[in-house]
């Protein structure tokens, strides 16, 4: 009977973490330059109503548009917004930043 319910238990916590992969915004490693400097950052989403962050800036906005290959950091200061524009240079998923984290 334990064995039966040990089971079950461990079904249920894998299916919550697939679900939880599918619905939770995944973490990518961008690699993104400007005037010949090559950098690498780990860039979240957020979860829904979150600003995305890249987690190694202190950006008060941080925009990453795949569909245009760049990524955008503003810095808001005395009331006005400065922003950068870095052309992206990879995008890598989830595996590539836990090696990258493990690495630092």
């Amino acid at each position: 009977m334990l064995s039966v319910l040990v089971r079950v238990c461990l079904v249920l916590i894998i299916a919550a973490g697939v679900i939880a992969a599918l619905v939770v915004p995944q973490p990518k490693l961008v690699t993104y330059k400007k005037a010949n400097l090559v950098s690498t950052s780990i860039y979240w989403a957020g979860l829904e109503g979150d600003e995305p962050v890249l987690l190694d800036t202190d950006a008060d906005i941080v925009r990453l548009d795949e569909n245009t290959g760049y990524l955008h950091l503003c810095h808001q200061e005395s009331g006005k917004n400065y922003c950068q524009k870095f052309k992206v240079v990879t995008i890598q998923g989830a595996d590539a930043v836990l090696s990258h984290w493990l690495s630092h």
